[in-house]
């Protein structure tokens, strides 16, 4: 069968929005920017440009996590041969103090598995404020048709 030659391998991609939003706050320009503004204007005046800071970082870290996942998944699945997201979990089920924010499953060909392994090391050292988790293999359950 074409399920002989293939490992199913899980991916889990978890985040701490704090942690996210303060990599965002370092390096992004207009955000650097806004928050001189704050520290300019008096209390009142300040309340407004509070509240546009608070939208543009939660826009800006809810991008860059979708960029992430994306990349993520798109890459990981160039080395397999099928690939499929699951249902993301809530923490009450993970038991993890952070969010989860991609749930896949990838079935890779034995001898693709050394190629998965190596994108996958690439991809946690490029988003290392992201925890990463891989298992397997299991048997390629997820990609069986009935």
């Amino acid at each position: 069968t074409k399920f002989s030659s293939r490992q199913e391998w899980g991916v889990k991609i978890y985040t701490d929005t704090n942690i996210a939003r303060q990599e965002i706050r370092k390096t992004d320009d207009e955000i650097k920017k806004l928050e001189q503004e704050i520290l300019l204007k008096s209390k009142g005046a300040s309340f407004f440009v509070e509240k546009k800071l608070e939208d543009i970082l939660v826009s800006k870290t809810e991008g860059k996590t979708n960029q992430a996942i994306a990349e993520i998944f798109e890459t990981l699945g160039q080395q397999a041969e099928e690939k499929t997201e699951k249902r993301v979990l809530g923490r009450q089920l993970t038991g993890k103090g952070t969010d989860m924010i991609l749930n896949a499953v990838f079935s890779v060909k034995k001898d693709r598995i050394n190629d998965f392994m190596e994108a996958f090391k690439k991809l946690n050292e490029k988003f290392k404020y992201y925890e990463c988790d891989l298992t397997g293999p299991w048997p390629p359950y997820n990609f069986v048709k009935f």
